[in-house]
């Protein structure tokens, strides 16, 4: 739990982006309101603009969506390298091998074609969510 709480923060702060921008009429403060109540189980303070807290929310729309995508990224290469390797947490000494064909073409291709390579499909949310799943447990 400790370690995916910041990363739903991140979502959270990922879908608020998204919601204001289908809508920027929206009250911002009412909007993180409803996705801390419903998400995060914070009771809701729509008099308070704590979302702001987040400088890239005002400066940098569409910024906070990038670490919601991550937490996806990230879920899907260790999906396949505990698949593939077994634990890699503690130390592996195959986990270098294992992940080199993610960095060994260097900024040459593009993120998305390197993952769905890497992976053999698209990344999609399915390991995230087994993640939280795992935490019930």
């Amino acid at each position: 739990r400790a370690r995916l709480a910041p990363v739903m923060l991140d979502m959270a702060w990922g879908l608020f982006e998204m919601r204001m921008a289908a809508d920027p009429t929206r009250d911002p403060n009412a909007v993180w309101s409803e996705i801390a109540e419903r998400y995060l189980h914070v009771a809701p303070h729509p008099d308070v603009s704590w979302w702001a807290v987040r400088g890239q929310l005002v400066e940098e729309p569409g910024y906070m969506v990038n670490y919601a995508l991550g937490a996806f990224v990230t879920a899907e290469v260790r999906a396949k390298l505990r698949a593939e390797i077994g634990d890699f947490d503690a130390g592996n000494a195959r986990w270098y091998e294992a992940v080199r064909p993610l960095y060994e073409p260097g900024g040459e291709r593009p993120p998305r074609e390197l993952l769905r390579d890497y992976l053999g499909r698209n990344v999609a949310p399915d390991a995230f969510l087994a993640e939280i799943a795992a935490l019930r447990r």
